[in-house]
Protein backbone atom coordinates (compact mmCIF):
# COMPACT_ATOMS: atom_id res chain seq x y z
CA UNK A 1 0.00 0.00 0.00
CA UNK A 2 1.06 3.55 -0.68
CA UNK A 3 1.01 6.12 2.10
CA UNK A 4 2.70 9.50 1.75
CA UNK A 5 4.76 10.57 4.78
CA UNK A 6 2.72 12.90 6.95
CA UNK A 7 3.93 15.70 9.24
CA UNK A 8 4.45 13.18 12.04
CA UNK A 9 6.69 11.07 9.76
CA UNK A 10 8.71 14.13 8.78
CA UNK A 11 9.26 15.02 12.42
CA UNK A 12 10.49 11.49 13.09
CA UNK A 13 12.81 11.65 10.09
CA UNK A 14 14.59 14.83 11.17
CA UNK A 15 17.08 12.95 13.32
CA UNK A 16 19.05 11.68 10.31
CA UNK A 17 21.01 13.04 7.36
CA UNK A 18 18.87 14.77 4.64
CA UNK A 19 19.80 12.17 2.00
CA UNK A 20 18.75 9.39 4.36
CA UNK A 21 15.56 11.28 5.21
CA UNK A 22 14.69 11.33 1.52
CA UNK A 23 15.38 7.59 1.08
CA UNK A 24 13.12 6.65 4.01
CA UNK A 25 10.40 9.16 3.03
CA UNK A 26 10.30 7.81 -0.53
CA UNK A 27 10.10 4.25 0.79
CA UNK A 28 7.12 5.20 2.95
CA UNK A 29 5.49 7.21 0.15
CA UNK A 30 5.99 4.62 -2.60
CA UNK A 31 6.18 7.47 -5.12
CA UNK A 32 9.20 6.50 -7.18
CA UNK A 33 7.06 5.85 -10.28
CA UNK A 34 4.64 8.73 -9.86
CA UNK A 35 6.84 11.65 -10.92
CA UNK A 36 7.48 13.14 -14.32
CA UNK A 37 9.17 10.95 -16.89
CA UNK A 38 10.38 11.31 -20.43
CA UNK A 39 8.74 8.91 -22.91
CA UNK A 40 11.20 6.36 -24.26
CA UNK A 41 13.59 7.07 -21.41
CA UNK A 42 15.80 4.47 -19.73
CA UNK A 43 15.12 2.76 -16.39
CA UNK A 44 17.99 1.05 -14.58
CA UNK A 45 16.88 -1.75 -12.24
CA UNK A 46 18.85 -3.62 -9.63
CA UNK A 47 17.62 -5.74 -6.75
CA UNK A 48 20.45 -5.36 -4.26
CA UNK A 49 18.29 -3.58 -1.67
CA UNK A 50 15.23 -5.80 -2.18
CA UNK A 51 16.46 -8.79 -0.20
CA UNK A 52 15.94 -7.22 3.20
CA UNK A 53 13.15 -8.04 5.59
CA UNK A 54 10.19 -5.70 5.51
CA UNK A 55 8.15 -4.19 8.27
CA UNK A 56 4.50 -3.25 8.22
CA UNK A 57 3.76 0.03 9.95
CA UNK A 58 0.59 0.28 11.99
CA UNK A 59 -1.23 1.69 8.95
CA UNK A 60 -0.22 -1.42 6.92
CA UNK A 61 2.34 0.47 4.84
CA UNK A 62 5.13 -1.93 3.86
CA UNK A 63 8.57 -0.42 4.38
CA UNK A 64 12.11 -1.74 3.96
CA UNK A 65 13.80 -2.50 7.25
CA UNK A 66 16.97 -0.64 6.24
CA UNK A 67 19.84 0.84 8.23
CA UNK A 68 18.52 4.29 7.29
CA UNK A 69 15.10 3.46 8.70
CA UNK A 70 16.66 2.17 11.90
CA UNK A 71 18.31 5.57 12.42
CA UNK A 72 14.88 7.21 12.61
CA UNK A 73 12.35 6.92 15.42
CA UNK A 74 9.74 5.33 13.14
CA UNK A 75 10.51 1.63 13.81
CA UNK A 76 10.48 2.17 17.56
CA UNK A 77 7.01 3.73 17.61
CA UNK A 78 5.09 2.59 14.53
CA UNK A 79 6.51 -0.62 13.08
CA UNK A 80 4.40 -3.29 14.69
CA UNK A 81 4.46 -6.32 12.41
CA UNK A 82 7.95 -7.46 11.38
CA UNK A 83 7.62 -9.74 8.36
CA UNK A 84 10.31 -11.90 6.77
CA UNK A 85 11.06 -11.58 3.09
CA UNK A 86 8.42 -13.45 1.10
CA UNK A 87 9.51 -14.46 -2.40
CA UNK A 88 5.99 -15.19 -3.62
CA UNK A 89 4.73 -11.76 -2.58
CA UNK A 90 7.83 -10.20 -4.16
CA UNK A 91 7.11 -12.01 -7.44
CA UNK A 92 3.54 -10.69 -7.47
CA UNK A 93 4.81 -7.16 -6.89
CA UNK A 94 7.53 -7.60 -9.51
CA UNK A 95 4.96 -8.55 -12.16
CA UNK A 96 2.88 -5.47 -11.29
CA UNK A 97 5.94 -3.22 -11.51
CA UNK A 98 7.00 -4.73 -14.84
CA UNK A 99 3.57 -3.92 -16.29
CA UNK A 100 3.90 -0.32 -15.17
CA UNK A 101 7.44 0.20 -16.42
CA UNK A 102 6.57 -1.24 -19.85
CA UNK A 103 4.14 1.62 -20.37
CA UNK A 104 6.57 4.28 -19.18
CA UNK A 105 10.08 3.41 -20.30
CA UNK A 106 11.56 2.74 -23.71
CA UNK A 107 14.56 0.80 -22.41
CA UNK A 108 14.98 -1.24 -19.23
CA UNK A 109 18.50 -2.09 -18.08
CA UNK A 110 18.87 -4.85 -15.48
CA UNK A 111 22.01 -4.00 -13.53
CA UNK A 112 22.85 -7.30 -11.85
CA UNK A 113 24.54 -6.36 -8.57
CA UNK A 114 25.44 -8.64 -5.68
CA UNK A 115 26.89 -8.33 -2.22
CA UNK A 116 30.65 -7.93 -2.36
CA UNK A 117 32.76 -10.95 -1.48
CA UNK A 118 35.74 -8.94 -0.25
CA UNK A 119 36.60 -5.52 1.14
CA UNK A 120 39.34 -2.88 0.99
CA UNK A 121 40.04 -0.05 3.44
CA UNK A 122 38.40 -2.00 6.29
CA UNK A 123 38.84 -5.05 8.53
CA UNK A 124 38.84 -7.95 6.04
CA UNK A 125 38.44 -10.60 8.76
CA UNK A 126 35.34 -8.92 10.20
CA UNK A 127 33.90 -8.60 6.72
CA UNK A 128 34.57 -12.28 5.97
CA UNK A 129 32.56 -13.24 9.06
CA UNK A 130 29.49 -12.03 7.20
CA UNK A 131 30.26 -14.47 4.37
CA UNK A 132 27.51 -17.07 4.99
CA UNK A 133 24.81 -14.39 5.39
CA UNK A 134 25.98 -12.55 2.26
CA UNK A 135 26.12 -15.82 0.32
CA UNK A 136 22.46 -16.48 1.20
CA UNK A 137 21.57 -12.94 0.18
CA UNK A 138 23.33 -13.42 -3.16
CA UNK A 139 21.44 -16.66 -3.80
CA UNK A 140 18.18 -14.80 -3.22
CA UNK A 141 19.33 -11.99 -5.51
CA UNK A 142 20.11 -14.48 -8.26
CA UNK A 143 16.61 -15.98 -7.97
CA UNK A 144 15.14 -12.48 -8.18
CA UNK A 145 17.19 -11.58 -11.26
CA UNK A 146 16.14 -14.83 -12.96
CA UNK A 147 12.48 -14.07 -12.25
CA UNK A 148 12.77 -10.46 -13.43
CA UNK A 149 14.43 -11.58 -16.68
CA UNK A 150 11.58 -14.03 -17.31
CA UNK A 151 8.95 -11.36 -16.51
CA UNK A 152 10.69 -8.69 -18.57
CA UNK A 153 12.62 -10.51 -21.34
CA UNK A 154 13.11 -7.26 -23.23
CA UNK A 155 15.35 -5.94 -20.44
CA UNK A 156 18.99 -5.51 -21.41
CA UNK A 157 21.13 -7.33 -18.84
CA UNK A 158 24.33 -5.81 -17.54
CA UNK A 159 26.00 -9.00 -16.34
CA UNK A 160 28.05 -9.58 -13.23
CA UNK A 161 31.37 -11.39 -13.15
CA UNK A 162 32.95 -13.22 -10.22
CA UNK A 163 35.17 -11.03 -8.07
CA UNK A 164 34.01 -7.82 -9.75
CA UNK A 165 32.38 -6.31 -6.69
CA UNK A 166 34.60 -5.29 -3.78
CA UNK A 167 33.26 -3.31 -0.81
CA UNK A 168 35.04 -0.09 0.11
CA UNK A 169 35.40 0.83 3.79
CA UNK A 170 35.96 4.44 2.75
CA UNK A 171 32.79 4.71 0.64
CA UNK A 172 31.06 8.07 1.16
CA UNK A 173 27.94 6.30 2.47
CA UNK A 174 29.90 3.99 4.77
CA UNK A 175 30.87 0.33 4.72
CA UNK A 176 28.25 -1.99 3.27
CA UNK A 177 28.37 -5.15 1.13
CA UNK A 178 26.89 -3.11 -1.73
CA UNK A 179 28.94 0.08 -1.37
CA UNK A 180 31.68 -0.75 -3.83
CA UNK A 181 35.10 0.61 -4.84
CA UNK A 182 35.20 3.55 -7.29
CA UNK A 183 36.53 1.33 -10.10
CA UNK A 184 33.41 -0.80 -9.96
CA UNK A 185 31.14 2.20 -10.53
CA UNK A 186 33.30 3.40 -13.43
CA UNK A 187 33.09 -0.03 -15.05
CA UNK A 188 29.33 -0.22 -14.53
CA UNK A 189 28.79 3.25 -15.94
CA UNK A 190 30.80 2.36 -19.03
CA UNK A 191 28.64 -0.75 -19.53
CA UNK A 192 25.44 1.29 -19.12
CA UNK A 193 26.58 3.89 -21.63
CA UNK A 194 27.80 1.31 -24.17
Amino acid sequence: PRNRPDAHDQEELTSVHPFRNAVVARDIGKDFMLGDFVPHSVLIVDMVDQVRHADLLCDDTAITLSAYLMETRIPHGRAVKPTPFNMERWKEACLAVVERIRSRYGVVLLNQQYCAGSVVNADADAFREQGPRLHQRNLRLEAMYVFFRSACPEAIVIPWSEGEQVADGEHKWGLSPFHYTPGHYHKRLAAILA
